[in-house]
């Protein structure tokens, strides 16, 4: 399972980001647009919740953060 640091998805200082912005950084999917239909249609949870608002912030507390895209994409944020 790919793991990204908060550090390399986030710039400077950022305590949240939108989840779209966190999962594009990853550079895991094609475009924000797949990331946004994904998330409509319930594919993506976090730490086995799904989300279903693209615009949702995540905020980082220094605990891993488990997402899931579809059946097969997983990645940890640490």
């Amino acid at each position: 399972m790919p793991e990204f640091s908060w550090s390399d998805l986030a710039t400077e200082n950022q305590n949240s980001l939108r989840l779209v912005d966190v999962m594009a950084a990853t550079k895991l999917f094609a475009s924000k647009k797949e990331i946004r239909r994904q998330i409509e249609q319930g594919a993506v949870k976090i730490n086995s919740e799904r989300c279903q608002n693209p615009s949702e912030e995540i905020k980082f507390n220094n605990e891993e953060l488990i997402i899931q895209s579809g059946k097969r994409t997983f990645f940890r944020v640490i």
